[in-house]
C-alpha cells in the first residue's frame, strides 16, 4: 500500500469509524444510565479533540520523508504565503455568499461547533485548527487525491477533492456551507497544483485557519 492510500485509509477509519463508533458507545451507555449522560454535541466535540490529536501524528509518521522534502524547497516560496493566504480568504468571502444567500444563515454548523470547543478550550482549538487540521486535510484532500495529476485529470482530480472537503466540514445538510467549504478547498487545490509542495500547502491552511480564529476570537471579545 503506498502512502497516498495509507493516508486515506487512515483518515477514514480516525475521522469517521472511530467517532461514530465512540459517539454511538457512549449514547448507549449514558441511555443505559452506566457513564453520566452527555448531550451528543458534547460528545462530538471530545470525540474530535481525541481524533485530532492522534491524526497528525500518523501523518507525520506515514509521510515524513514527503514532508523533510518539500521543507527544504519551501525556502524559495515563503514569500508567496500571505498573497495565497489571502487568495484563500477571497474564497472564503466568496463562499459565505451563498451561505447567507442558500442557507439564510451567517455561520455555518462547522463553525458553530469551532465556537463551541473554542469556549471549551480555546488552546485544544488552537492546535486543532492551526496545526492538526491544516496537516491532515492537506495530506487527504491535496497530497493523496490530487497528487501529481496534471491536465484534465488533474482538474477533475481538483473538482472531486474539493467536493469532498466541503462534505467533510458539514455537520449537517447545507448547500451553502457545502459550496463555501467546497470553494476554500478548490483555492487550496489550485495552489498545491501550482506548486506541488505540502508543506507550503500546509503553511497557507495553517495561516487562514489562525487569522479567521483570532479575527472570531477578538470580535467575541469586542462584541
Amino acid at each position: 500500500m503506498n502512502d497516498k492510500r495509507k493516508i486515506i485509509f487512515a483518515y477514514i477509519i480516525l475521522m469517521f469509524l472511530i467517532p461514530v463508533a465512540l459517539t454511538v458507545g457512549l449514547k448507549v451507555l449514558s441511555g443505559n444510565g452506566i457513564v453520566p449522560s452527555v448531550p451528543t454535541n458534547k460528545i462530538v466535540m471530545y470525540v474530535n479533540m481525541v481524533v485530532y490529536l492522534i491524526l497528525p501524528i500518523v501523518v507525520i509518521i506515514i509521510l515524513h520523508k514527503r514532508l523533510t522534502s518539500d521543507l527544504k524547497k519551501t525556502n524559495r516560496l515563503l514569500l508567496k504565503i500571505v498573497p495565497l493566504i489571502l487568495i484563500v480568504y477571497a474564497s472564503s468571502m466568496l463562499g459565505n455568499i451563498f451561505v447567507n444567500l442558500l442557507d439564510h444563515t451567517q455561520t455555518t454548523d462547522n463553525q458553530t461547533l469551532i465556537n463551541e470547543m473554542r469556549n471549551a478550550n480555546s488552546l485544544f482549538t488552537t492546535y486543532m485548527a492551526v496545526i492538526a487540521a491544516p496537516i491532515a486535510e492537506e495530506s487527504v484532500f491535496r497530497y493523496s487525491l490530487i497528487g501529481e495529476q496534471k491536465g484534465f485529470g488533474g482538474f477533475l482530480m481538483l473538482i472531486i477533492s474539493s467536493i469532498l472537503f466541503g462534505l467533510i466540514h458539514m455537520q449537517s445538510i447545507a448547500i451553502g456551507a457545502l459550496i463555501a467549504y467546497s470553494t476554500i478547498g478548490f483555492a487550496l487545490g489550485c495552489i498545491y497544483l501550482k506548486n506541488r509542495n505540502l508543506i507550503l500547502n500546509i503553511l497557507v491552511h495553517a495561516g487562514y485557519n489562525g487569522s479567521a480564529l483570532l479575527i472570531s476570537y477578538l470580535y467575541a471579545r469586542f462584541q
